[in-house]
């Protein structure tokens, strides 16, 4: 179009009057909402994706910090009980030794 003297105009960023009227200003009002629609379902769908993982995280959270309590417990429980293996007699070496 440039080459008869036609240069192109931009109406909206991205778009581009050709100086025919094919393109009417109600329809790029449209096509602007349609835009914003499309961007908040898909920033809708994003958020729910988040929401899901923070889920998961939190849950995984309480797993994990029910475990530790366990191995907590379990932990303590091993270190209370003495280890009984028999009376000491006598040091046959630096390692060994005679238990009855």
């Amino acid at each position: 179009m440039e080459e008869i003297g036609v240069r192109p105009v931009e109406i909206a960023p991205g778009i581009k009057d050709l100086g025919v009227s094919l393109v009417r200003p109600e329809l790029l009002s449209n096509l602007d909402e349609t835009d914003l629609y499309l961007r908040q379902k898909r920033l809708e769908r994003h958020l729910e994706m988040l929401d899901l993982q923070e889920e998961y995280i939190k849950d995984e959270q309480r797993n994990l910090q029910s475990e530790l309590l366990r191995a907590q417990e379990e932990v303590k429980r091993i270190c209370a009980v003495p280890l009984v293996l028999g009376q000491f007699m006598e040091p046959i070496d630096r390692d060994t030794c005679i238990l009855s």
